[in-house]
């Protein structure tokens, strides 16, 4: 269209509705509001600045506000505005203030100090000193036969497989990571067995711990845990936890 210009007050909106937008998708993850509210004052005062700098600019900038002030032929749009912003500016009071239905946000310690003793299977374990006898039962075979040590390792390998298809597959999935077919029915789900920060980083006492006592044997203390694993020291052999 020839001839056609957008007046100053126009240039003005449209490229700060332009910066809310880059602003709320251009970075993500989504902008805190708290840091939205910064970057828009300080896009506004810019804005305002650019115009102010020149006198043209700034008189075609406010004239359109100065005439729905003061014109009386404007007197509705003045009255709708009247209207509008307070009702807006309590809209935003109200969504600020008023309480939220969701779950309140839980501070939930993934991985909780265990405690210094455990009594399971008739037994009590000093957590810290406890070792996986299977293991060591593997290393000393093979430090005296290696053909030995291998077999038995094996041997150890498939019944393991078979104890986690038989009781945990189900939870915690085919590829380890969580996915079961039961664990979608879980708030939170089954732990990621896959994750670098799980399995690698935890010592098997840790874990000992925690498969033999389940959900119902963590700590009181930094509740809630949230955790539906089971007590398996009732179901499952102490050989068959390890």
């Amino acid at each position: 269209m020839k001839g056609f210009r957008i007046t100053a007050f126009w240039q003005a909106l449209i490229a700060a509705v332009l910066a809310y937008l880059i602003f709320d998708n251009a970075f993500p993850p989504v902008l805190p509001k708290t840091l939205m509210i910064q970057y828009m004052i300080i896009t506004i005062i810019g804005i305002l600045l650019y115009f102010a700098f020149d006198d043209k600019k700034w008189n075609e900038f406010k004239t359109p506000i100065l005439a729905t002030l003061r014109d009386d032929n404007k007197a509705l749009l003045r009255w709708l505005f009247l209207i509008a912003i307070p009702l807006l500016m309590a809209y935003v009071v109200f969504a600020a203030v008023k309480p939220s239905l969701e779950a309140p946000v839980e501070l939930r310690q993934v991985h909780p100090a265990p405690p210094a003793t455990l009594k399971v299977y008739n037994k009590t374990f000093d957590l810290a000193s406890l070792e996986n006898p299977i293991r060591k039962e593997i290393l000393d075979t093979l430090a005296k036969d290696e053909e030995a040590g291998w077999a038995k390792y094996q041997k150890s390998v498939s019944a393991g497989r078979d104890v986690y298809y038989q009781n945990c597959f189900y939870c915690h999935g085919d590829l380890l990571d969580g996915q079961g077919h039961y664990a979608h029915g879980f708030n939170p789900q089954p732990i990621n067995f896959q994750d670098p920060t799980i399995i690698p980083q935890l010592q098997e006492a840790f874990l000992f711990w925690r498969i033999t006592t389940g959900g119902p044997g963590l700590p009181v203390e930094g509740t809630p845990w949230n955790s539906a694993m089971p007590v398996w020291h009732e179901m499952l052999a102490e050989n068959d936890v390890w």
